[in-house]
């Protein structure tokens, strides 16, 4: 055994530059690198929410409403010795003489915040500081987008509805930043002392309440149970809690960003398997020469084991430093979203990449160690089969077998598993068979060019098998490629020039009642207009019966604040999907639409009961309907819709939509004359939404491009397969008299052919899927686009031409001679 390592581990070095090695070396790298890279930021993303769990929260334990919570849970929180804190956070417009800019306000009491730090640059200093806690009195501390927006800085002055304030420093971070409705806007912290005076949390305004505790999780466990029976109306958050939320949204997405790896995986094993087959080829005559000279099954086995192991060690280690650089690469194109600095990763990725090299070694190379070990000196002497068909087939289920055990370990999931082998099979079916009709079709050509020509077209078909597998996985690679580009681009272009002219570009919300006459007159004389105005209820589902008085599980529903309205007419952007809208007579009973979607996941049927709160009064409605909504319409839309006589009595404000151009000055002066109106410009919250698509498509582009690298490198190895059978027909040939420019035509014919067939193979499922992905998933009309389609079948195209030539011109440069005796 120790011999055979010695032994291996000697002719490695000597080995190592042999083509076969180097490609099996390079999908080893490739594979690693993906794998590796993916798993080192996830796993960063993970050891960030363990770490800041309980930062995000700002608390231990958070109660959090849509309407504010009594203060008997302070009280009794403080007898038993636990640490409180209140926010209270909702969006207004900030504003100044230099412009203004939606924001999300919140106001904090003075022990605020229980866990980690409010990080201000104060007025006048340079450095940041960790040790405040609550800004003084009619002063806040504003984050700098805000202040580059306004066109202010620290020490000037911001106004916030009804009241003006100081700016008193620079926000630069703070624990529990907002998620949902909040979170697309900068944040002003302002001191709670001051919220009667701002005037903007009126009647139907949407306000998050959050009362913040911090002590020993006895304690915690103590006080929940003391108050529980009052906590119908407050959703509980604990940091148990988020750290599994956060974590299973880190899980699907490393989940999809694995995907991205596999296919890099899945095609470097083929380019591995290639390589394993020439190798264990090239190497069958010395293992029988050894095996005649006496050396024992185990000598070989070892000596060929020990090359593995080393390559697998080297590959693994530069793999796993190019993967740290990908996810450098990755962390920095996904700024964006992170928005916070990532701890350093465990050694977990680099584990992760020395199994992923294994299983690829294992699978691509263990069957052909195996018949390194079994052949029969006397029947490679006399030419005889040392594989055969039965052996070929054996290899390709060992290497689905170790494949299929590999995703199962990468995922826990046996049912993701399972379709991925299935998708991955009907690609490679369809793949297989555009192919083959398109090899099919040059046996047919006339050979307009000549004889180098239809020599060329008819060595496509000969070679059929291997040119066969070139196209799938090339075809592949480059599916997905062209698939990602095109959604990544088209998708939002697509459904921005769906909008007509007239959709509206701004939002206004938290129009009061009293308020409802001076804001018309304001549209019409101002901007001449006369926009409709939707209702808008803050309200409580608490509870669900059936028709037949049975209790109903709404599930989540009932954790969260929902917003209501009433019509009398169905609106223009929903259709009903059952039941029917009401006439003049239900107009008088206590009736519900409800949406189909929202309705099927609660488990409705028409006539059950719903009951709702409402500032404080319970009432109970019954399903009348349910409603198909068009939610792309950008008209204020809602889940739940009451009949007007339930509703009109209920404390409600206004919101409604309107087309304002982007030069109009109208906007400005408006939010002057109602500073406690909150408007959103669609625009910028598009651009951040875009934002976001952008840099989560192009850190997966990145992936895929070396999928598309292992792509090229399993083309490579094909073509290398069949370099010495290639040589020795090329040899016979010159020396029948055929020129170098003869053979060259040959093989330009041939590989121009391949690269063809390949990249329209490709660009024919890739349109396909393209446009299934449109039409089923986002249901939006497709068109090809014409630059990535063309760079897809141009760039496949000449990416097989000059592979192809390169290795028929190096070997051209052997004499004919040397070949024929070689």
């Amino acid at each position: 055994m120790l011999n055979g390592i010695l032994f291996g581990l000697k002719k490695f070095f000597s080995e190592i530059g042999s083509g076969d090695m180097v490609i099996l070396f390079s999908s080893l790298i490739l594979s690693v690198t993906a794998i590796s890279g993916v798993g080192f930021l996830s796993d960063r993303f993970q050891r960030s929410i363990q770490e800041q769990a309980s930062i995000v929260l700002g608390a231990e334990m958070v109660f959090r409403s849509g309407a504010p919570i009594d203060d008997h849970y302070i009280q009794t929180a403080e007898l038993m010795d636990i640490k409180t804190a209140e926010t209270i956070s909702f969006l207004t417009m900030a504003l100044s003489d230099g412009g203004n800019i939606l924001s999300s306000i919140k106001a904090i009491s003075s022990t605020y915040p229980l866990v980690g730090n409010v990080t201000v640059i104060l007025e006048g200093q340079s450095k940041a500081n960790l040790d405040l806690n609550q800004p003084l009195a009619s002063t806040v501390w504003v984050e700098q987008k805000i202040l580059e927006a306004l066109n202010i800085g620290p020490g000037e002055s911001v106004t916030l509805g009804n009241k003006t304030f100081k700016v008193a420093g620079t926000l630069i971070d703070f624990p529990d930043r907002s998620t949902g409705f909040l979170s697309f806007s900068p944040t002003i912290i302002a001191n709670d002392y001051d919220l009667e005076e701002m005037g903007v949390i009126q009647a139907g305004s949407r306000v998050v309440y959050r009362q913040l505790y911090s002590a020993q999780p006895s304690q915690l466990e103590s006080f929940l149970i003391e108050v529980e029976d009052d906590l119908n109306e407050v959703q509980v958050q604990k940091v148990s809690d988020l750290e599994g939320q956060l974590g299973n949204s880190v899980t699907e997405s490393s989940q999809f960003a694995n995907l991205a790896a596999l296919f890099t995986i899945l095609i470097t094993l083929v380019s591995s398997m290639i390589a394993a087959r020439r190798y264990a080829k090239r190497h069958l005559l010395n293992t029988t020469l050894m095996k005649v000279f006496g050396a024992s099954k185990k000598f070989i086995l070892w000596s060929q084991i020990s090359q593995l192991i080393m390559l697998i060690l080297m590959a693994t280690f530069i793999g796993c430093l190019l993967g740290f650089s990908v996810q450098a690469l990755l962390e920095s194109i996904l700024s964006p979203i992170i928005n916070r600095d990532l701890p350093p990763p465990t050694a977990r990725p680099l584990w992760l990449g020395f199994l992923t090299a294994c299983c690829i070694v294992i699978a691509a190379c263990g069957p052909y160690l195996r018949i390194l070990g079994l052949v029969e000196p006397i029947r490679l002497l006399r030419k005889e089969d040392t594989q055969g068909s039965k052996s070929e087939a054996s290899i390709y289920l060992f290497s689905f077998l170790i494949f299929g055990l590999f995703l199962l370990f990468l995922f826990n999931d046996p049912r993701l598993v399972g379709s991925i082998l299935l998708a991955l099979l009907g690609l490679i079916i369809l793949l297989a068979g555009i192919g083959y009709l398109l090899i099919f079709s040059t046996k047919l050509s006339p050979g307009f060019g000549g004889y180098g020509w239809l020599m060329g077209l008819r060595n496509l078909s000969k070679r059929s098998s291997e040119n066969l597998l070139q196209i799938i996985v090339f075809g592949v690679s480059l599916t997905f490629l062209i698939v990602l580009a095109e959604t990544r681009s088209d998708l939002v272009n697509t459904w921005r020039s769906s909008l007509n002219q007239d959709t509206p570009n701004y939002f206004f919300f938290n129009i009061q009642d009293y308020q409802l006459n001076e804001v018309q007159g304001f549209f019409e004389n101002e901007m001449e207009a006369n926009p409709e105005f939707t209702p808008l209820i803050r309200g409580r589902l608490i509870g669900a019966t059936s028709a037949s008085g049975l209790p109903i599980d709404v599930g989540r529903m009932m954790q969260r604040e929902s917003n209501l309205t009433w019509f009398s007419e169905l609106p223009d952007n929903n259709s009903i999907k059952e039941g029917s809208w009401w006439d003049e007579e239900d107009e008088q009973r206590s009736l519900i639409s409800v949406d189909g979607q929202a309705a099927k996941s609660m488990g409705l049927s028409i006539g059950d009961q719903l009951e709702f709160n409402v500032a404080g009064e319970n009432f109970t409605v019954t399903v009348k309907n349910f409603r198909e909504i068009e939610w792309e319409s950008f008209s204020p839309n809602f889940f739940f819709v009451l009949s007007p006589s339930v509703a009109k009595e209920l404390p409600q404000s206004y919101i409604t939509s309107l087309k304002i151009d982007n030069d109009s000055e109208a906007v400005d002066v408006f939010i002057e004359r109602f500073p406690t109106i909150t408007s959103v410009d669609l625009e910028s919250a598009m651009d951040q939404i875009r934002t976001v698509i952008d840099s989560a498509s192009t850190a997966v582009q990145y992936i895929f491009v070396l999928s598309l690298l292992a792509g090229i490198l399993t083309l490579v190895a094909s073509i290398f397969s069949t370099v010495e059978e290639r040589n020795k027909e090329n040899a016979v040939m010159k020396a029948m008299g055929a020129k170098q420019s003869d053979i060259l035509q040959i093989a330009l014919a041939e590989f121009g052919a391949l690269g063809l067939v390949a990249s329209i193979t490709a660009l024919f499922v890739a349109i396909g899927f393209s446009a299934y992905i449109s039409i089923q998933i986002f249901e939006t009309s497709y068109s090809p686009n014409s630059v990535i389609i063309l760079s897809g079948l141009l760039g496949g195209f000449f990416l097989i031409l000059l592979t192809g030539m390169f290795v028929v011109y190096r070997a051209l440069a052997v004499p004919a001679v040397q070949t024929l005796r070689g």
